[in-house]
């Protein structure tokens, strides 16, 4: 739809905000069965926008998903609880991040910080199967085993949530050192060392 008809009125069909992307979009598809929490036509909208550089309206669209979402995270702590890491995390964590790097292109790096520490958290908890605290430490967990756990995960590269965590991680400290908070990202650094 963008490309086949490009004039002005094909144009402003397939860019307009009430048309929603197709649900066979590569990056959506894996996503319809969550659909009973999130309102998936906002985050095509969002994705669509944020690819393309379309960021403040992306940033609307991914705010509005995570509001219509309350009851989301009382069933995904309740997921945690069981054990059982869904696709409703992976959901999660893709508009989390996503509204970290809006704010991030905004040029507004303390929102995006904000964010970006909320996508770490929800990494740990996909990837190693831990909690952690908003200062990075491992809640009641026994050291060695997480350690184990953690060396398992990082050893196969075939996770596709790993690459996803390295880029969060990047982004991150990225933002860190442009507000030149340079102690905190010190900090983190150490704790992933």
């Amino acid at each position: 739809a963008d490309s086949v008809f490009p004039d002005v009125d094909g144009f402003s069909n397939s860019h307009s905000k009430n048309t929603p992307l197709n649900e066979n979009t590569f990056y959506i598809n894996p996503l319809i069965g969550c659909g009973n929490y999130f309102d998936l036509g906002l985050i095509q909208k969002g994705m669509y926008c944020l690819l393309n550089g379309n960021y403040r309206i992306a940033l609307d669209y991914f705010l509005k998903s995570r509001n219509q979402s309350i009851y989301l995270n009382n069933r995904l702590r309740y997921l945690n609880n069981n054990g059982n890491i869904t696709e409703l995390h992976k959901v999660k964590l893709e508009v989390i991040y996503s509204i970290g790097l809006c704010y991030s292109k905004l040029n507004e790096p303390y929102y995006s910080i904000d964010y970006f520490e909320e996508c770490i958290t929800l990494c740990f908890e996909i990837l190693f199967g831990v909690s952690i605290d908003s200062e990075f430490n491992i809640i009641n967990e026994n050291k060695n085993d997480l350690l184990k756990t953690m060396k398992n995960v990082i050893s196969d590269n075939s996770n596709p949530f790993l690459n996803k965590f390295y880029r969060i991680i990047d982004d991150y400290i990225d933002t860190l050192y442009d507000i030149k908070d340079y102690s905190r990202a010190a900090e983190f650094v150490n704790l992933l060392l």
